[in-house]
């Protein structure tokens, strides 16, 4: 669904990416794993043609996103939902109007069909009555979830989760996780972008470990228990080597 080919990306003198490669399968998730200021972000960016690398290649769904027009990006990108880690909705609309937002621009559904859908969204995130909010009205867990929801609404076949548990307590941490594992079972393709290793080991299939530019270690989550001197061990203990 997603390959990435010896992508490199610099920004300015500031070499960010040097010939990443990495894989993801249908139905898989993905962990991209690293320290602040790797450039996890801009490699999700980058996979919904919101960056353009230096050299190499990003095909999803055998369609190389660098070749795309932008009339054709924006069809793409109705498959591929990008979960912002603030949750990123519009501020001066409630929460039903965000989610109604793509549903209007994007497709043929009268308004009762839209109004039953995000209803329905809603109610299936937890968020019944939500829909007069405003998102300064919200929480932190609940943007995010909103935010999730908002990704979900077109029925991706790819969605790209960027630190979704960043800064929430443990009761909105394991409503993210089990939306994330109830979407994987559906069979969406995704990439989690995260600092909670523990999140990360419970809802993915693979893990892959970005420093310095490159993708330097990739395992699954067993392989990981299993290997007390990988570099991912080192890394989330704060280790040098």
């Amino acid at each position: 669904m997603i390959n990435v080919s010896h992508f490199s990306k610099s920004f300015g003198n500031k070499q960010v990416h040097k010939n990443i490669n990495f894989h993801v399968k249908k139905g898989e998730c993905l962990g991209l794993i690293g320290g602040s200021g790797t450039g996890k972000s801009v490699l999700l960016r980058s996979i919904i043609g919101l960056e353009s690398p230096d050299s190499g290649t990003i095909t999803v769904n055998d369609q190389n996103i660098n070749a795309l027009s932008e009339k054709e990006l924006i069809q793409l990108r109705q498959n591929v939902s990008y979960v912002f880690q603030g949750g990123a909705l519009f501020d001066s609309l409630n929460v039903f109007d965000n989610l109604a937002y793509a549903l209007k621009e994007h497709t043929t559904l009268s308004a009762p069909e839209i109004e039953q859908k995000i209803h329905s969204t809603l109610k299936q995130f937890g968020l019944a009555n939500s829909t007069e909010l405003m998102p300064s009205q919200l929480s932190g867990g609940m943007q995010k979830r909103i935010g999730l929801a908002r990704a979900m609404i077109m029925n991706p076949s790819i969605l790209l989760y960027d630190e979704p548990t960043a800064g929430l307590d443990p009761f909105n941490t394991k409503k993210i996780k089990e939306l994330i594992l109830n979407l994987k079972q559906t069979g969406v393709t995704s990439i989690l972008v995260t600092h909670d290793m523990p999140v990360a080991l419970d809802v993915c299939d693979r893990l892959a470990l970005l420093m310095q530019g490159e993708i330097v270690e990739e395992m699954s989550p067993q392989e990981f228990h299993q290997s007390p001197q990988a570099l991912m061990h080192h890394f989330i203990h704060g280790e040098t080597f």
